[in-house]
């Protein structure tokens, strides 16, 4: 059954009821207190000493639920505490004059809960104080963003803020799982603290921190990596980046080896094709065509050209050749010659068995005339 604040107060003191009587710690005192998450705060509690008594602090907190948790006990102040507060608790340093506050550093939104100091003088209670610790999200308005990757590969979550040589710097960040509250994964101030299994070895804070790039790498996605995360940023404990960053993983791009051959299949059949389809086909039917038929026609234009030269002057000398037999009446006699033309007649009898016998009379059907040359 959980208690309520006032029950836990009653039962701390009836567990110190050995040290003191009911009219030792009847005044209760109480006190508010508030601060910002990541700043710190201090909870006052005070006595007046008296030299020579043995004094004795005490400081409680009361969780949501069960009994109060011991923080701070000045006579054994190695004892363990619950692990929330582990080392972000300390009890002031003038404890012998008076001052038994307890200092609490980076402060966490779950710090807001009852605390309880008891100051105890030669086993009597001389203070009793109830103290109200308030933790405020003092960081400037919400800045959302939103960032994708796929499954396999990484992603970067971005943070960032204006860096100030010499300003104390502490980046936090966590992750909201689908229930329950916030789970821290990065700290500056403690990149050594242990992180939950499911981020282990993959997240990694920027190694440009100091340069303001605060943003957070996160390497191997997985789909449940898609979630809120959030990014603070203070410095000298006062809150400057407030960022939320919504992640959101997705499967890898299935490669289908049918889409894949039917794709490329088309590049060597369309490109090499048009190469001897159209440019090579092109020269052949157009250009030397048009050339052979240019030759055709100057080389016919040359040879009737030449052949009606040779025509004419063939006709020419024959038409001088017919006025020089016209002009001679022995030319059929005698070898004839002109300036252009030389001609012969041969009469000759041809004997059995032997070579034609030439003379120059004329034998009945047994005349040969000897060929044309032309000089």
């Amino acid at each position: 059954m959980a208690l309520s604040t006032e029950q836990a107060l009653a039962l701390l003191l009836i567990l110190n009821s050995a040290h003191l009587t009911a009219a030792d710690c009847s005044a209760q005192d109480r006190v508010a207190v508030s601060g910002s998450a990541g700043g710190r705060a201090v909870l006052p509690c005070s006595y007046t000493p008296t030299p020579g008594h043995d004094v004795a602090f005490s400081w409680y907190v009361y969780p949501d639920q069960g009994d109060p948790d011991l923080l701070i006990e000045s006579k054994t102040p190695s004892a363990p505490i619950p692990v929330q507060w582990n080392g972000r608790v300390k009890l002031s340093d003038e404890v012998s004059s008076g001052n038994g506050s307890l200092l609490i550093s980076e402060l966490r939104l779950e710090d807001t809960r009852y605390y309880t100091c008891i100051v105890w003088t030669n086993g009597i209670c001389v203070t009793h104080r109830n103290v109200k610790l308030t933790v405020q999200a003092d960081c400037p308005p919400l800045d959302r963003v939103a960032v994708s990757g796929s499954a396999g590969g990484r992603a970067v979550l971005p943070c960032s803020y204006t860096p100030t040589p010499g300003q104390d710097v502490a980046v936090t960040w966590y992750a909201y799982p689908d229930q329950g509250g916030p789970v821290l994964l990065i700290k500056s101030k403690t990149p050594s603290a242990p992180i939950p299994a499911q981020w282990s070895g993959r997240v990694k804070l920027s190694d440009e921190v100091s340069s303001g790039n605060a943003s957070l790498l996160i390497s191997e996605l997985r789909l449940e990596d898609t979630r809120d995360y959030m990014c603070d940023v203070w410095i000298n404990g006062i809150c400057v980046t407030h960022r939320n960053v919504k992640l959101t993983v997705q499967e890898p791009p299935k490669r289908d080896s049918t889409t894949s051959r039917t794709t490329t299949t088309p590049t060597p059949t369309t490109r090499p094709s048009a190469t001897p389809t159209t440019r090579p086909s092109a020269t052949p039917t157009t250009r030397p065509s048009a050339t052979a038929a240019i030759l055709s026609a100057v080389a016919v234009s040359a040879v009737i050209g030449i052949i009606g030269a040779a025509v004419f002057v063939i006709l020419k000398y024959k038409r001088r050749a017919a006025n020089a037999n016209g002009n001679n009446p022995n030319a059929g006699d005698h070898n004839a010659s002109s300036d252009l033309l030389t001609y012969a007649v041969i009469d000759h009898t041809r004997q059995p068995g032997g070579a034609p016998v030439r003379s120059g009379v004329s034998a009945v059907n047994n005349t040969e005339y000897a060929t044309v040359r032309i000089h």
